[in-house]
This record gives C-alpha cells, sequence and structure tokens, in this order.
C-alpha cells in the first residue's frame, strides 16, 4: 500500500445540489447530472460506465475534476474535507489528510481482500481498460489497472479486524495531477 494526500493548496469548483448556478446548468444540458424523483440526482462521472450515474442526494455537492467530470460528495463529508476559498465562485480548498491506496501492481493486501469479499470489488487482470469494478454510489463503477483504489476509511473493531472501508477509484491522470504519494509500499510501480 502507499500513503498519498492530496496536493497542498488544491482548489477545486464544487456545486451544491439543489441550489442554481450556469455550470450546474450546463451539466444537467449535457446528461453529465440527471435531476430524478424526491431529491435524487444521477451524476455520470468518468468512471461510471454502467450506463448508470452515482447516485447523490439534494444537498451534496458536485465537484468538478481537471477535464470537466462531475464527482458527488456527500454534504457531511465535503463540509469536513474543504472549505471555502471564494464561496461565491463556488472555490474550495481541500484540506489535505493522509489516505492508505493500493495500486493494482502491488500484492493484494487485507483491505483489498475485504473489499472482494463484502464490497463486491471485483479486480480482472484480463481487462486493463476495467480491471477495477465495483458497485458505488448506487452504480458499478470501473478503472483502468493503472487507476489508485483510494481508501477513505477503514474502520476497524477492537481486535483490529476490518469491520468497513470507504474507498473509490481515481483514474491515473487524475491522481498524478492532484495527489502526492507521501510513502511508497514494496511493489509499487509508481
Amino acid at each position: 500500500m502507499i500513503t498519498v494526500r492530496k496536493k497542498a493548496g488544491k482548489q477545486v469548483k464544487a456545486y451544491r445540489l439543489g441550489e442554481t448556478h450556469p455550470t450546474l446548468d450546463r451539466l444537467f444540458r449535457e446528461n453529465k447530472v440527471i435531476r430524478r424523483e424526491n431529491g435524487v440526482y444521477e451524476i455520470f462521472s468518468r468512471e461510471a460506465m454502467s450506463g448508470k450515474g452515482q447516485l447523490a442526494r439534494e444537498g451534496d455537492y458536485v465537484k468538478i475534476d481537471s477535464d470537466g467530470f462531475p464527482y458527488p460528495n456527500e454534504k457531511a463529508y465535503f463540509e469536513k474535507n474543504h472549505r471555502a476559498v471564494l464561496e461565491l465562485d463556488h472555490v474550495y480548498e481541500q484540506i489535505c489528510q493522509p489516505l492508505q491506496a493500493w495500486l493494482s501492481t502491488e500484492p493484494v493486501c487485507p483491505e483489498v481482500r475485504f473489499l472482494m469479499e463484502h464490497k463486491n470489488l471485483e479486480l480482472n487482470p484480463g481487462r486493463p481498460e476495467s480491471f477495477f469494478r465495483a458497485p458505488l454510489w448506487g452504480t458499478v463503477e470501473t478503472a483502468g489497472s493503472d487507476a489508485v483504489l483510494l481508501f477513505y476509511s477503514v474502520c476497524r473493531g477492537p481486535e483490529g479486524d476490518i469491520l468497513d472501508i470507504d474507498f473509490n477509484f481515481v483514474c491515473r491522470e487524475e491522481f498524478d495531477r492532484t495527489y502526492d504519494i507521501l510513502c511508497s509500499g514494496p511493489g509499487d510501480a509508481g
């Protein structure tokens, strides 16, 4: 495993679902964000490849990556991990917390094994373009073998056994633009 952190001072644009903004209007027109019933939205990020978008709720935030793709962030998580820089311009700075991550070039670790056994993570070595596959945000996401598997949180019991993991994939290009590797583990190809 490797330890990573968002690049210091990284600023992102983010918009709250349910509010009115020209960027959200554009995402609606481009069908990258679709309003469903009962305050639910479907977000078509880069990894939402199954024809179904990631699900988010009114009040959650949509961040825009450097290639213009939207990504949902739950309200509580977003507000804990971002601070407004230019709130009127929807610019936020990400608070840099170290995270654990896994690369497909590394041996399978207990965290990845847990995801495979309990969260339906699939690793597909025969399909490098969709090596990672898992149900996330109400859809099935895939990512290539060069993507990074990020562990946002690992909840452990009193004996150290894994109880739950919050995770996602980040395509390699976006990872390289937005994260620094703090510590590499054995088998890291970089």
